[in-house]
């Protein structure tokens, strides 16, 4: 096996070779450039606040159109604190 070299990547990568594992990425524009968050997707869980997955009701209509809304409250779960980690004060260009 050969040494790791350092990488530079220009656009975008979704796979990330590490001396710890293979990562994937996910590229989140609303993020800032400066941070990088890692998660490991076996230790969260999507759970609901309101008690029921989702609800539909009925709003009042306009003309012969039926309107109606969905409304769900979801929350990430997270499971063991230390299967995540935050690199912050990177620099964007």
């Amino acid at each position: 096996m050969t040494a790791p070299k350092e990488a530079t990547i220009i656009g975008s990568a979704s796979v990330y070779l590490s001396d710890f594992n293979t990562l994937s990425v996910t590229v989140d524009r609303a993020w800032p450039n400066s941070e990088v968050y890692l998660i490991d997707p076996e230790f969260v869980c999507m759970g609901t606040l309101s008690g029921c997955d989702m609800a539909i009701a009925d709003v009042a209509p306009t003309g012969d159109a039926t309107k109606f809304f969905v409304q769900s409250e979801y929350t990430l779960i997270v499971k063991v604190s230390k299967a995540y980690a935050l690199v912050a004060g990177l620099n964007g260009s």
